[in-house]
């Protein structure tokens, strides 16, 4: 059975032209070139025209008539995907469409060549948050394609940030025993191993006990087996994010310890859910949204062949105190 209108092929510039009363020529080059050299009159009828179709212009004219690609890459690590980050890359999408971007979203795994797939794509650039190495960087500028941001120092005082305010959070009582409790995945960790050696400075600094590190499955049986032999009383807990706290809190009400007269936990992002559980979840609140706004500020200046601004973020960390310290 044929039903009429089921699937109709899009509107292009031949169709447009022909109700506007112009060349196929005059459209694509209103869309793709600019419209300073034609009649406003004229440019009215053919955008009049184009809306009335919903005619949208192909990219792969423009990408041809402009002699680059319009996609932008936002690269992030092959691991859990919280809310902060879904916040991030919708934040980068609403600001790259002030400058005629497209953005793709990748996922990246240390380990695995995952940037050839990007020199295939040729992408106008990539956003790093996933941790691409010196060499995959090269690699990817031979290519024409440049990746922001454009100075790896500012990601990293951003990690350092993280950790210290983790420590002096913990550090306010009585610290036993000290534990920084990765993910455990089977994906790549971009974050958690410098975001340890960041929580093992603060705690030398501080005269801490020497920091231990346990790997936290996002399981209930998981987290109590992980923990089990490293909990006493006075343990002060680091997580890696907010959903691998929780996944520790769950363990330590499980195990019979007190949270946090015995066994103190803080997290990371500042989640929702981290917010609803109880004992609320004390946490590292960061300044996701000025570090986007940052970055796409380079991508801007690299889309119009400016001078690349570095990277102002200060104080990315926050604490947020809640009942678990």
């Amino acid at each position: 059975m044929k039903v009429e209108g089921m699937r109709r092929r899009p509107p292009t510039s031949k169709d447009v032209a022909q109700l506007a009363g112009v060349s196929r020529s005059t459209v694509s080059q209103i869309f793709n070139r600019g419209s300073d050299r034609f009649d406003p009159a004229t440019v009215k009828r053919v955008t009049d025209a184009a809306a009335e179709l919903d005619y949208r212009p192909s990219q792969a004219g423009r990408n041809l008539a402009s002699g680059r690609s319009s996609t932008v890459v936002v690269l992030v690590p092959d691991t859990t995907f919280s809310y902060n980050l879904q916040d991030m890359v919708d934040r980068i999408t609403a600001d790259v469409q002030d400058f005629s971007m497209n953005v793709v979203l990748r996922f990246f795994r240390i380990g695995r060549d995952d940037v050839t797939p990007l020199l295939e794509m040729q992408p106008f650039a990539v956003m790093d948050f996933a941790g691409l190495s010196p060499r995959d960087v090269q690699r990817l500028a031979r290519n024409g394609t440049a990746v922001v941001p454009d100075d790896r120092r500012s990601i990293r005082v951003g990690v350092d940030d993280v950790g210290r305010a983790q420590v002096d959070l913990l550090a306010e009582c009585r610290v036993g025993r000290l534990l920084y409790a990765r993910l455990r995945d089977e994906r790549s960790d971009p974050y958690g191993p410098p975001r340890a050696d960041a929580v093992r400075r603060r705690a030398e600094e501080r005269g801490l006990p020497k920091l231990e590190i346990v790997e936290v499955p996002l399981d209930v049986e998981g987290a109590q087996i992980a923990l089990a032999p490293y909990l006493v009383d006075g343990t002060a807990i680091a997580a890696y994010n907010d959903d691998v706290a929780i996944a520790v809190l769950g363990a330590c009400v499980d195990l019979g310890f007190d949270v946090p007269r015995q066994v103190r936990v803080v997290g990371v992002d500042h989640t929702r859910i981290g917010q609803l559980v109880r004992p609320r979840l004390s946490t590292i609140a960061m300044k996701g949204e000025e570090l986007v706004d940052e970055v796409v500020k380079q991508l801007r200046a690299v889309a119009e062949h400016r001078d690349v601004p570095p990277i102002r973020v200060t104080g990315i960390a926050r604490p947020v105190v809640g009942d678990t310290t």
